[in-house]
């Protein structure tokens, strides 16, 4: 039996990397991110370069390969890629060894994965590999990738909560809060 195509972010979703990240921001700029922040750049007043310096910087302190993952995400994932290929999709794109720490971290946490695509184009990669199933903790991506008809969850996170209640999320997008809920979608539908 030919296994079905899901896609799955990673930060926020999979790896908690933003807990790490947040004394960062501090540090190098002098501003606060709360759990509740989801545009650092409306949000702080920081520029475009500025936030991706912070990113950049978490790389080179090898927060990226230390990143923990979330609470019963390993062996759902586990549970999971046995009837689906799994395909983590990112937008990392910080620092030039991104791409080696990000399979570095998958590795040494024992994530299972058919493929990693790094774009901050996801929907395309929604529709190119025709994916059955799409999980992503941002409302602006998942409203953009429920456009191409793929079953699109949002991951419920402090940060997502405020666009959740305010009615700013696509209706075909549905929400999720834990794992066992996603294995309940992912392996209870397929049976």
């Amino acid at each position: 039996m030919r296994k079905s195509n899901i896609g799955i972010d990673l930060d926020g979703v999979i790896c908690d990397l933003y807990s790490i990240t947040r004394p960062l921001f501090k540090e190098l700029h002098g501003v606060e991110v709360t759990d509740e922040v989801y545009d650092i750049e409306k949000e702080t007043g920081l520029t475009k370069r500025q936030v991706a310096e912070v990113f950049a910087e978490a790389g080179h302190r090898g927060m990226y390969r230390d990143a923990k993952v979330y609470a019963q995400t390993r062996s759902a994932l586990v549970n999971i890629s046995r009837q689906y290929n799994i395909f983590y999709v990112t937008v990392r794109d910080f620092y030039p060894q991104i791409r080696k720490d990000t399979f570095y971290w998958l590795d040494k946490n024992k994530l299972p994965y058919f493929r990693v695509a790094f774009s901050r184009s996801k929907y395309k990669i929604a529709e190119k590999e025709d994916f059955q199933f799409f999980l992503d903790d941002s409302v602006d991506i998942c409203n953009r990738v429920a456009k191409t008809q793929s079953p699109t969850y949002l991951f419920r996170r402090p940060w997502n909560n405020r666009f959740i209640n305010h009615r700013c999320l696509d209706p075909q997008v549905k929400i999720v809060s834990d794992w066992r809920e996603i294995e309940k979608i992912l392996l209870v539908e397929r049976s």
